[in-house]
């Protein structure tokens, strides 16, 4: 008898410790809205760079471009639509071009007009014109670099730098003083034939701007 008891207590114990439907449904509509969370971040991480430089946040961009019917566009009609826009750099309207197109459904993710693309930077303690010398010192830049140096299309010393890769794929370089001793490097290598290749180099200048950081930034004594 007192076994039997024993027994249904430990079952009682068994049973309250089993989630209820609820309390599976609270826990799933938790984790939804943390992952919702998460992803708002991350858009207004992006949409706040917009606003900065260009006065305007993306759903500014995007609801011109509909009433537009950029749609029904190619990339180079839906760029000149916004390179008639006041405050709309050349880099920003083939950003905000190609973030519509993905939003619309008009391309795949990391895929452009020309071709798939792959892009990292870096933040680097170190000088715009010490950022530049490491890429124009053909010796200097094989050190992190680690291949050949590609061609040199054109170049704006200090500023940017636009290459042409062994494969034939360009390279656009950027450079930026981030105040403090500090400067960024940015790279987008474009016209790549597929996400296979952009996923391949995206890794390819993550490790080398890491290596090209570790060169110029004084290690602690």
């Amino acid at each position: 008898m007192a076994a039997r008891k024993r027994t249904r207590a430990a079952a009682r114990k068994i049973t309250k410790r089993k989630p209820s439907r609820q309390s599976k449904r609270k826990a799933l509509a938790k984790a939804k809205k943390g992952i919702k969370t998460v992803g708002k971040r991350a858009a207004e991480m992006g949409d706040a760079a917009v606003r900065k430089a260009t006065g305007k946040p993306m759903r500014h961009w995007f609801a011109l471009l509909d009433r537009a019917g950029a749609k029904a566009m190619d990339h180079g009609a839906i760029a000149a639509i916004l390179g008639k826009a006041r405050g709309v750099s050349g880099w920003w309207q083939q950003m905000i071009t190609v973030a519509y197109e993905r939003a619309r459904g008009l391309r795949k993710k990391y895929e452009t007009s020309t071709g798939f693309t792959a892009g990292s930077s870096k933040t680097v303690a170190a000088s715009v014109d010490q950022l530049y010398e490491a890429w124009m010192d053909e010796a200097t830049q094989r050190s992190w670099l680690g291949v050949p140096a590609p061609d040199v299309r054109t170049a704006q010393p200090g500023h940017s730098l636009r290459l042409t890769w062994h494969d034939g794929s360009w390279v656009i370089v950027g450079f930026t003083d981030k105040g403090d001793g500090k400067s960024q490097v940015t790279v987008s290598h474009e016209r790549l034939p597929n996400a296979r290749a952009a996923n391949k180099y995206r890794a390819f200048w993550k490790e080398a701007l890491a290596r090209l950081q570790e060169m110029l930034e004084p290690r602690a004594a």
